[in-house]
């Protein structure tokens, strides 16, 4: 297998696919397009940059909602959290996640 020669169709379909995967150009955040490699990487960090970054907040408001919010969870409510996961529960919360997302269940 390692001696083998890719084939002429296989060579076309990979440059093919590495061709239509290759970006050309971008817009940049003032609707300049972007078409040199550094001009392109360099508006795609700008664009992550900007994307991740903190973000200003007021602290008198994030103040004001730690003081509306619920400090204890009633009784009730951390007993059903504190309780056993039953087999019906898992097997409900299995089937809610997408296909070839999980093992098989089980039973």
């Amino acid at each position: 297998m390692e001696d083998e020669e890719p084939s002429l169709h296989h060579l076309l379909k990979r440059d093919k696919r590495q061709e239509s995967r290759m970006v050309n150009s971008v817009y940049d955040n003032y609707g300049n397009i972007q078409t040199t490699p550094m001009n392109i990487l360099r508006t795609f960090t700008m664009f992550m940059k900007n994307k991740y970054d903190t973000i200003q907040v007021d602290s008198d408001s994030v103040n004001s909602i730690l003081q509306k919010s619920k400090k204890h969870i009633p009784q009730e409510a951390n007993d059903t959290l504190d309780g056993a996961i039953t087999m019906d529960e898992l097997h409900i919360a299995v089937k809610q996640g997408k296909n070839a997302k999980h093992q098989t269940v089980m039973e």
